[in-house]
Formats: C-alpha cells, sequence, structure tokens
C-alpha cells in the first residue's frame, strides 16, 4: 500500500508544475468577416480542415442555399458559391437549398459535404424536408468551382440536422428522421460518395426504451 501511495505522490508533483506553465491571458485571436453579396446574409457556419486546406459552409438567408468557402489553413478562404440551389426532383417545382449543412475533407482528397433541401411541389402549397449529398471532387485545385460539384438527394423522409464524417473512401451521413419516427438514419458510400445505401438505425429494436427515447421524447 506504502509504495502505491509514494508512486501517486510523484505523478502529482510532476503534473502541477505542467499545468501552471499556461498563463492567462497569453493567446490572442482575430475575426475576418466573410461576407456575402450586399443584402445577403449567412448562420450556422461549419468547418472541417485537412492538412493546410480548410471548407466552410454557411446557410445563405437569401437567396437560400448553402454557401462554400475554401481556402489555405490560416488564410482568408474564397468564396465558391451555393452547391445546393441547383438540385432538381422529379414531380417538384422547385428545390431550396440551405436548410442545415456540414462539411467533410475526407483523405482520398474528396469534399463530402450533406445539406437540407427543401422541394416544394408545383402547386407551391406543401414541402418536403430532405437530406442531399454533395460530393467536390479535387478542392483544392487552382481552378477548382462549386458548379463542378454533384449533389443529390437521398432521403425525403422529412429530416433534420444531417452530419458527415468519411473513413477514407468510406463515407457517413446520419439525420434525424423528424417526421416519421424521429429516429436516427444512417447511410454510407463506399465509393467516395458518390453513391448511397442506408446502412442502419442504430437506435431501433429496443421497445420501450426506444419509444421513450425518440418520438416520445424528442
Amino acid at each position: 500500500m506504502s509504495k502505491r501511495i509514494a508512486l501517486v505522490c510523484v505523478i502529482v508533483l510532476v503534473t502541477l508544475p505542467l499545468l501552471a506553465s499556461t498563463s492567462p491571458g497569453s493567446l490572442t485571436f482575430s475575426n475576418t468577416p466573410l461576407l456575402l453579396s450586399p443584402g445577403q446574409g449567412s448562420s450556422e457556419p461549419e468547418i472541417a480542415i485537412s492538412g493546410n486546406f480548410m471548407a466552410i459552409v454557411s446557410l445563405g438567408s437569401f437567396p437560400l442555399g448553402t454557401q462554400l468557402w475554401t481556402g489555405d489553413f490560416g488564410s482568408t478562404p474564397a468564396l465558391q458559391g451555393s452547391i445546393d440551389t441547383a438540385l432538381t426532383k422529379a414531380g417538384f417545382g422547385v428545390v431550396f437549398g440551405g436548410g442545415d449543412a456540414d462539411v467533410n475533407l475526407s483523405s482520398t482528397g474528396t469534399l463530402n459535404a450533406t445539406t437540407l433541401v427543401i422541394p416544394v411541389n408545383k402547386p407551391f402549397r406543401s414541402a418536403q424536408i430532405s437530406v442531399s449529398a454533395i460530393r467536390c471532387a479535387n478542392p483544392t485545385a487552382a481552378n477548382f468551382s462549386a458548379s463542378d460539384c454533384t449533389a443529390q438527394i437521398i432521403d425525403l423522409a422529412g429530416n433534420d440536422r444531417s452530419w458527415i464524417t468519411s473513413d477514407g473512401a468510406h463515407v457517413y451521413i446520419s439525420y434525424h428522421d423528424s417526421k416519421n419516427a424521429s429516429l436516427i438514419r444512417v447511410q454510407r458510400s463506399d465509393d467516395d460518395g458518390m453513391t448511397w445505401t442506408r446502412v442502419g438505425d442504430p437506435i431501433t429494436g429496443a421497445g420501450a426504451i426506444t419509444g421513450s427515447t425518440t418520438f416520445n421524447n424528442v
């Protein structure tokens, strides 16, 4: 027992000087506004960093759409424009973008993003919040353009809060099914974001526990 006590004391004595080595007030920060055109605003920014490169998305207020910035880490990134305003869906009159967004830079060099888009029917009386998957190849290229990105709608269930991450060429999108069950849906792409497959719902099958922690208590 005495040996254990002595070991703990040594660890505490060695650690305390390390904790005290950071002095308050020694960090400095700067803020650079990323401005859109006059009359336009944006909200809810998300950032992804890979090596010395970064990508930022935010929700445009008018016109609706998810804005993308890219650039070297530490620099002021360049506005690339909207990545989800060109989406269309058969049977719908118009598809608005910019309901929500998340961005990811994979180890393959691909930029993948997910946004919430809102298809509106042709009579313009009904809308359905949906999840998009967006893929941008070679985002670090000097001639990169957001118009070269490909976008698709992967779920029309009435969704909320989509998130994206990757493990090499395997890309994952999760989101909240806010219309039918309030469950969490997960889709996976095994080809770097080109095609998507529903792979599971991670909190189903627990009976009363599932009920009380999803739709009954979102």
